[in-house]
């Protein structure tokens, strides 16, 4: 989130950041659209717990790591969603796209270990 800095009002735009980001917050809105919570307290909420589309983040989440801070990131966005392109539009299984986008990573970070 950020806030504008010409906002006509600041106080207020703190305020409503502080009330999003509490876990209560987080794990409403969780429960309601499905959003992942950014607050790692709001996974043992019972709302969140209960959404199945948000529980089945968690274990991922618990292991996740940012990706690195390479020149070459940004490049790594294009083959992913042409790998979703193909799979969803049944060209390729699911293997064969994770071979596909890997060749291209590969090819894009051939001298990043």
């Amino acid at each position: 989130m950020a806030i504008y800095a010409g906002s006509k009002n600041i106080p207020a735009a703190y305020e409503f950041v502080r009330f999003m980001t509490t876990a209560e917050a987080q794990a409403k809105i969780a429960k309601e659209i499905s959003l992942l919570p950014t607050r790692t307290s709001a996974y043992s909420n019972p709302d969140v717990q209960g959404n199945a589309d948000v529980a089945v983040f968690k274990p991922i989440m618990d292991t996740a790591v940012p990706r690195p801070w390479i020149p070459e990131g940004g490049q790594l966005f294009q083959p992913l969603l042409e790998g979703y392109q193909s799979l969803v539009g049944g060209k390729s299984g699911p293997a064969d796209m994770l071979k596909a986008v890997d060749e291209q990573y590969r090819g894009i970070m051939k001298d990043w270990s």
